[in-house]
């Protein structure tokens, strides 16, 4: 495909739209409780589907529906449904670290080797390419043994316990001797039952339990296999363009891949409903917050289709998977104390370091 230099310029400055928004679109849900991660991923679902029907009046003037590329959503939505678990064991910056590496691998792999069907994409430095890709690879240690700090933020409803407990605390003060016995029998029937649903339908409250590096352990294999799922969900919106079933730009693809999204999330909470009964984990407050993030994540999935469109795999995926890492890992660093200390702060360092050095290979690459 010829590309002029402005659409090149504008595939570039999608990238690093994509960046921002990929990097942040989490932050807007860390102060709210996100319980087990269903209703959170069903809400961020709901945003991306609304965002999807306007962006498919701009970018599909056709508005043919292509089921095949719903696939790619589902496989997006699995992905997704770890992520709560992922930021609750290991902390958002480096859970976002961690899952965009196999990400940006996942999609090399792919585009340069042409796998599932699609056509390899040709560079024309092939050797850098290979050095850029593993050195993108070899910063996985680094973020592997940065120590985050996930207990520095208390989520609504533990901020809501304590307030609750501090308020019985000082009726005690207040209320007589003799009726003090009835008053707080009577709050524990009131709020005490609240307080017992919210656990025993919160399915991930055995993570709190594990042994402490056998929970990060634990948070870090779920990050990198995430990151498989999210490199592969433009690969069946790719398998149509590159055997002739659609239009050449991925962007075109935007409504049905947030379709299936919507369907998988949907599905996933009808079965979450039938497991939980009458016990589920959801917290009304986290809905607008969660819709804003999907409404951010689909800005920066539009953009990066776009610049797949014109721009090889190898270097959107560079881009794309590694600098939301970057990005969340700032916000754990300024904004939530996350990382702490110098030898986090090396650590980091040196993952940048070598996360920078493969991606500026990959593109120079070509």
């Amino acid at each position: 495909m010829d590309v002029s230099w402005q659409t090149t310029l504008l595939a570039y400055f999608c990238c690093f739209v994509s960046v921002v928004f990929f990097g942040s679109n989490y932050v807007v849900v860390k102060k709210f409780p996100t319980g087990d991660g269903l209703f959170f991923q069903f809400a961020l679902s709901v945003g991306i589907f609304l965002t999807s029907i306007f962006l498919e009046f701009v970018t599909n003037p056709t508005h043919v529906f292509y089921p095949f590329a719903m696939i790619g959503g589902m496989i997006w939505a699995f992905g997704n449904l770890m992520t709560v678990p992922i930021i609750r064991m290991i902390g958002i910056s480096l859970g976002i670290s961690l899952w965009g590496i196999t990400n940006l691998a996942m999609g090399w792999f792919t585009g340069t080797f042409g796998l599932f069907g699609l056509n390899p994409q040709t560079v024309a430095n092939q050797p850098l390419n290979i050095v850029g890709a593993c050195f993108a690879c070899l910063s996985v240690p680094f973020y592997g043994f940065i120590k985050s700090n996930v207990s520095g933020t208390k989520p609504a409803e533990v901020k809501e316990e304590k307030k609750s407990v501090e308020v019985v605390k000082e009726k005690e003060n207040l209320i007589p001797k003799d009726t003090e016995v009835a008053i707080e029998t009577a709050e524990i029937e009131k709020k005490g039952e609240p307080l017992k649903e919210t656990k025993e339908g919160n399915i991930f409250d055995f993570l709190d339990t594990m042994n402490p590096l056998a929970r990060r352990l634990c948070g870090i294999v779920l990050a990198l296999c995430a990151g498989l799922f999210f490199g592969s969900n433009f690969t069946p919106p790719q398998y149509m363009i590159d055997n002739g079933l659609g239009p050449v730009e991925q962007y075109s693809y935007i409504f049905s891949h947030a379709c299936g999204i919507m369907i998988t999330s949907i599905v996933f909470i009808i079965c979450y409903a039938i497991i939980t009964l009458d016990s589920p984990v959801m917290y009304p407050q986290t809905f607008l917050p969660a819709i804003v993030s999907g409404i951010m994540w689909e800005i920066a999935q539009v953009a990066f289709m776009f610049s797949n469109t014109y721009l090889p795999w190898s270097i959107t995926f560079s881009i794309n998977a590694a600098g939301p890492g970057l990005v969340s890992t700032l916000w754990g660093i300024l904004a939530f104390a996350e990382i702490r200390g110098w030898r986090n702060y090396l650590l980091f360092g040196g993952g940048v370091v070598f996360l920078l050095s493969g991606v500026l290979c990959v593109v120079f690459s070509r």
